[in-house]
């Protein structure tokens, strides 16, 4: 883990109020942000790494215990393959913070609509 990550993590922490819960992958998991999370009182949902020390019963068991953490990343995750892919927005063309963050939230827009159409689709399907 790297001290820039650790720093992220604590902006994220310090700047949003009211957080219940912090969700992220296992490239976060670190005892600094562990800590960081036991003090403030947020339900830690880092992804944990799969050690090589583990028996085959205990990776099993660490893979169930932690599918509720995966099930809700791969859900974010799609998304931002959608973005990344169906929508070609593998990198920005524009310049400045405040035209990237523009940008950024008329793709999410876009992608979320988009998502709202296809299951639209679906349902009619399904009423059919």
């Amino acid at each position: 883990m790297n001290l820039q990550s650790v720093d992220t993590v604590k902006g994220f922490v310090n700047d949003i109020e009211n957080i219940d819960s912090f969700y992220a992958d296992k490239a976060y998991k670190s005892k600094e942000i562990d800590d960081l999370f036991e003090n403030k009182n947020i339900k830690n949902m880092i992804c944990l790494k799969e050690k090589q020390t583990l028996t085959q019963e205990q990776i099993q068991q660490q893979r169930e215990d932690e599918k509720t953490k995966h099930k809700i990343r791969a859900k974010v995750e799609h998304r931002f393959a959608d973005i990344k892919t169906q929508m070609k927005q593998s990198s920005t063309r524009v310049i400045g913070l405040v035209r990237n963050n523009m940008n950024f939230t008329l793709i999410c827009l876009a992608a979320n609509l988009r998502l709202l159409a296809q299951r639209q689709m679906r349902q009619r399907k399904e009423l059919v």
